[in-house]
C-alpha cells in the first residue's frame, strides 16, 4: 500500500473518531455515509477538505482527535500534502476502508 494512503487513511480516520454519528449508528456511518462525503470534497486542497468534512460529518472541534488532525494538517510538507490530496482524490474507497481498519484495530 502506498505511504500516501496509509497517510491518508490516517487524516481520515482521525476525524471520523469526532464524529458523534459513528458512536451512535456506526453501520450507516461506514456502509456509506462516510465515504460519500469524502467524495464530495475530494477535489479541494486538503486543508479545505478537512474543514468541509469536519463541518459535514458534525465533528467536535474540541476533541482531541480533531486536535490531532489539524496538527498532523500543520506540520505537512508540500510533498506529503500533495501525496494525500492525490490518494484521497483517485483512491477514496482504499482510503476510507483503511481509515475503518485504523480504527477497527484500535486497542479497546
Amino acid at each position: 500500500i502506498d505511504p500516501a494512503d496509509l497517510e491518508a487513511a490516517r487524516l481520515l480516520a482521525l476525524l471520523a473518531q469526532t464524529c458523534r454519528q459513528r458512536g451512535e449508528d456506526g453501520k450507516r456511518f461506514w456502509s456509506g455515509f462516510y465515504r460519500h462525503r469524502v467524495e464530495r470534497f475530494r477535489r479541494l486542497p486538503l486543508p479545505d477538505l478537512v474543514s468541509r468534512l469536519a463541518d459535514a460529518i458534525g465533528c467536535a472541534p474540541s476533541t482531541s482527535a480533531m486536535q490531532e488532525a489539524v496538527a498532523f494538517l500543520a506540520h505537512l510538507d508540500a510533498d506529503t500534502q500533495a501525496g494525500i490530496e492525490r490518494a484521497i482524490r483517485e483512491r477514496p474507497a482504499l482510503c476510507v476502508a483503511l481509515s475503518y481498519n485504523m480504527i477497527d484495530r484500535r486497542p479497546r
